[in-house]
């Protein structure tokens, strides 16, 4: 059995084409837990209109709570699943016809695996663009998929041993949930199998992903959070530190939030990480560095930051 667990937040115009593509599945048996995180619209009726009318052989269950995020959402469907294989899917994505039976068919070839993943496309039903997944999850490619992933939520399936193993959605992040999500499965040392397969469509609309709130108080709570689960498991390295500081950085010049005071922290952070952080490239950082200290240094490097 497959659990098709489904985060729903204000999608009344999107949410029937995902149920449909969960229908379409080539595979069987499959049930379809959909929690809605607290929608404002007319999710809940759409939702239940369709499942009141829906005859076919998909076990489709309708729970909701009070809005509590994203990962909320998905722990509540994760107890509530009962499958082998657990398949996270958001409210606007589509998944493709053979995406759930050719990655059984790998786990049913290779028994000593705990995820398949695949590519997926980007885009609208009209318009879209193929992203192809060149990084397996494993130790010796962790650097590679920090820098490049995160997987699509979608496209992993993934077994329920290691959903167990490696515990539920981190509730507390509002940034980098899916980076964040696997990389435990590089900490846990779990096996992933790819599929060449395009595994579904990550769809772009007008409206606002289920996670966007991107502020630098949560970025700052997610590198230290990353960075403690690295440097417990032992995959912490100064390569690491360096991809991460560069990370921080491009948040930091990418990023114009109100809680500006918290770019410092962060800059310091990433300082930390690698001490020749590209504002220490500067001969004029360097100077103000020596003689005032990495603080004022770090804070005038930010007074002539041109965001990108």
């Amino acid at each position: 059995l497959v659990s098709i667990i489904i985060s729903l937040y204000n999608r009344e115009g999107l949410i029937i084409e995902t149920l449909y593509s969960v229908d379409n599945q080539s595979y069987r048996p499959i049930e379809c837990i959909i929690v809605d995180d607290g929608s404002t619209d007319q999710s809940r009726l759409v939702v239940e209109e369709y499942i009141s009318k829906y005859s076919g052989d998909v076990r489709f269950k309708y729970y909701y709570q009070n809005n509590k995020g994203a990962q909320a959402a998905r722990n509540l469907g994760s107890r509530k699943a009962r499958g082998g294989y657990f398949q996270y899917l958001d409210s606007d994505d589509i998944l493709y016809k053979d995406k759930l039976t050719l990655q059984v068919q790998a786990f049913q070839k290779n028994t000593n695996i705990h995820g398949v993943y695949s590519d997926w496309k980007i885009g609208t039903k009209l318009k879209s663009k193929s992203v192809i997944s060149d990084m397996a999850i494993n130790k010796d490619s962790l650097i590679n998929y920090i820098t490049k992933g995160p997987l699509v939520n979608f496209s992993p399936l993934l077994t329920r041993y290691a959903i167990n193993s490696i515990g539920p959605w981190n509730e507390k992040l509002t940034v980098n949930e899916e980076l964040e999500y696997h990389i435990r499965f590089y900490c846990k040392e779990f096996k992933f199998c790819y599929v060449n397969y395009e595994s579904g469509l990550y769809r772009e609309h007008s409206g606002v992903r289920l996670n966007q709130n991107n502020s630098f108080k949560n970025l700052y709570y997610y590198f230290s959070h990353v960075e403690k689960l690295l440097r417990t498991s032992g995959l912490w390295t100064s390569a690491v530190g360096v991809v991460m500081s560069n990370q921080i950085l491009f948040s930091v010049m990418h990023r114009r939030y109100k809680q500006k005071k918290l770019r410092l922290p962060l800059l310091l952070k990433a300082l930390e990480y690698n001490k020749d952080v590209l504002p220490f490239q500067s001969s004029k950082v360097k100077i103000i560095s020596l003689i005032f200290g990495k603080r004022i240094a770090l804070k005038f490097w930010l007074l002539t930051l041109k965001y990108i």
